[in-house]
């Protein structure tokens, strides 16, 4: 592959996951749990809170997270975002 493709290439690459990022922050910025994002290229989206693993409603916020990420993942302000049906979400707990 010649350099000016890999550099379209991954002009793209961070193109793509920066508007993940941007679409994730927005839909989860009420959310007072969500800490960092991290998103792995085509692979997963990784939501690290403040929830622990003991508080009773640790599971029923999990669950929340993780439908509200896969929504955004299948909006319409993501359609343009190659293979999103790929990205795994993963709720992490402090």
């Amino acid at each position: 592959m010649n350099e000016s493709k890999q550099v379209v290439d991954q002009e793209s690459i961070s193109r793509e996951m920066a508007l993940i990022m941007n679409e994730v922050m927005e839909g989860l910025k009420d959310n007072d749990v969500v800490g960092d994002i991290h998103t792995d290229y085509q692979k997963s989206v990784t939501i690290q809170t403040s929830i622990r693993s003991s508080d009773k409603n640790a599971d029923a916020l999990k669950s929340d997270i993780e439908e509200t990420v896969n929504e955004i993942l299948k909006s319409e302000e993501l359609k343009s975002v190659s293979k999103v049906d790929s990205y795994k979400v993963i709720v992490d707990f402090k």
